[in-house]
């Protein structure tokens, strides 16, 4: 997919922003309230001093890019990456928020987190996660009409 530079480099500093997150609340095994408020700062750019290099940011952004249909079932860190990116993109303070935003409901989304509970990850929810991630947003609009 194409981006402008604005585009890119927004998308990117979520990204970053959205790999940290996910890292830090792994090894500090954070919990509700300490969750958010991490989120919260992160939204607000008070740890962007700590955020992995622009190397490998690029690095996942083309990652990410380059999955297609026959990929799926991705790795679930993958898949929290970018549900952490449509958080730093949305400004939503909770993934519940970040779901509702983008038509899936919450206990769907929490259950393709979840490895336990074994949902599989399908095209269309990824396309629809990475495109509010990482493109254009323009799946949001289609989807919304019907709501996962």
């Amino acid at each position: 997919m194409k981006r402008n530079t604005i585009q890119q480099d927004r998308a990117l500093l979520d990204l970053r922003r959205a790999m940290f997150m996910v890292a830090r609340s792994r090894r500090e095994d954070l919990k509700g309230r300490g969750v958010s408020r991490l989120r919260s700062q992160i939204i607000l750019g008070e740890h962007d001093h700590c955020l992995p290099d622009m190397v490998t940011g690029t690095r996942m952004m083309a990652t990410l890019d380059a999955m297609r249909p026959e990929d799926m079932d991705p790795a679930l860190d993958l898949f929290r990456i970018m549900v952490e990116t449509v958080a730093q993109r949305r400004q939503a303070d909770t993934l519940i928020k970040a779901w509702v935003q983008m038509g899936i409901s919450a206990k769907f989304g929490e259950s393709l987190l979840n490895p336990r509970r074994g949902t599989r990850i399908g095209w269309p929810t990824w396309y629809l996660v990475w495109d509010c991630a990482l493109g254009s947003g323009n799946a949001l609009t289609k989807r919304r009409r019907t709501a996962i």
